[in-house]
């Protein structure tokens, strides 16, 4: 009896322990569209900027504020990076300037973190926040 008590105690902590584990990797980058308030010192509220996540297939896309946008990102402990960015070419001359900026700064972006306000912040490698995002 001792040794059946034993065992199922083993087996509970073991499975108790892997279940917190998993529960501390969850992405919060939800299969859910952000709209982008903020990039880099800009207010893009206006423009209609978004990006979505698609965690099962690791793809991005989502709207310039002309122009529609996908590409490929990795994620894992609040490292971002993004590959692969590309967009459609409609002409947009009063927003080209904002969306070329948006597609580089993708691509620099190295840290993913949401904060109190549920606002996803995208960070570069010099720790600074170059986009501001929130749940649609």
């Amino acid at each position: 009896m001792k040794t059946v008590y034993l065992l199922f105690s083993t087996i509970l902590f073991f499975s108790a322990c892997n279940s917190a584990k998993t529960d501390t990797k969850k992405s919060i980058l939800k299969n859910e569209t952000y709209t982008i308030i903020k990039l880099i010192e800009n207010n893009v509220s206006s423009t209609n900027m978004s990006i979505t996540f698609n965690e099962e297939t690791s793809k991005i896309s989502g709207n310039t504020g002309c122009n529609s946008y996908f590409g490929d990102y990795t994620y894992k402990d609040n490292t971002i990076s993004f590959s692969g960015v590309g967009a459609t070419k409609k002409y947009c001359p009063k927003i080209s300037k904002i969306e070329k900026l948006l597609l580089n700064t993708l691509k620099e972006t190295t840290q993913v973190y949401k904060n109190a306000t549920d606002e996803i912040l995208f960070k570069n490698s010099d720790d600074k926040v170059v986009i501001i995002a929130k749940l649609q």
